[in-house]
C-alpha cells in the first residue's frame, strides 16, 4: 500500500502546456506513471489541499472532471494553518499518511523533504521515479517479483 504525493511543481507542469523543456517532459511522464499505477497496484494519489487551490483556477473543464473523478484524494487537513507553506503541508500530510501506508513524495526538490524521509517516506525526482517504476514493472513482468506492489516496495523502500 503506497501513497504518492506530487508537489506543486509537478502539478503546475501537468496543467500548463506553456512549461517546456526536458524537466517538464519528465514531470509529465512521471505524473502519467502515477495515474497508471493506480490501476496496476495498490497505489493512491493525494493532492495537498493548498496545492489543489493554487492550481484550481488554471484547470479547464476536462481537468476538473479528472481531478474530481475519485482518482485523487484532496487532503485539506492543514488548510488554514498559519505558517504552513506547501512544503510544510506536504510534510504534515506525508507523516500522517505514513502511519498506515508507505509514501512517495514526487518532487524536483528532494532536499526539501530530507528531514522526514525514513523507511516509510521517500522523496524522489521525476527521473528517479520513472526509472524505478519501469524497473518495478519489468521485475513483475519477468516474474522476478510475485506482484507489482512488492516490486515497487523493494525498489522505493528497501
Amino acid at each position: 500500500m503506497i501513497t504518492i504525493i506530487p508537489t506543486l511543481e509537478i502539478m503546475k507542469t501537468n496543467i500548463d502546456n506553456n512549461i517546456q523543456g526536458n524537466q517538464a517532459e519528465l514531470r509529465r511522464e512521471s505524473f502519467d506513471n502515477i495515474v497508471e499505477l493506480v490501476s496496476l497496484a495498490n497505489v493512491e494519489i493525494i493532492l495537498e489541499g493548498s496545492i489543489f487551490e493554487r492550481i484550481d483556477s488554471k484547470l479547464n473543464q476536462d481537468h476538473k472532471i479528472f481531478f474530481n473523478s475519485g482518482l485523487f484524494r484532496i487532503d485539506n487537513s492543514v488548510k488554514g494553518v498559519v505558517g504552513f507553506n506547501t512544503t510544510k503541508a506536504i510534510c504534515w500530510v506525508a507523516e500522517s499518511e505514513s502511519k498506515s501506508r508507505k509514501v512517495i513524495i514526487l518532487t524536483e526538490n528532494t532536499q526539501d523533504y530530507k528531514q522526514i524521509c525514513n523507511g516509510k517516506i521517500v522523496a524522489v525526482s521525476p527521473s528517479t521515479f520513472i526509472d524505478r517504476v519501469e524497473r518495478a514493472k519489468n521485475n513483475y513482468q519477468n516474474r522476478l517479483m510475485s506482484n507489482l506492489d512488492d516490486s515497487l516496495n523493494a525498489l522505493f523502500f528497501i
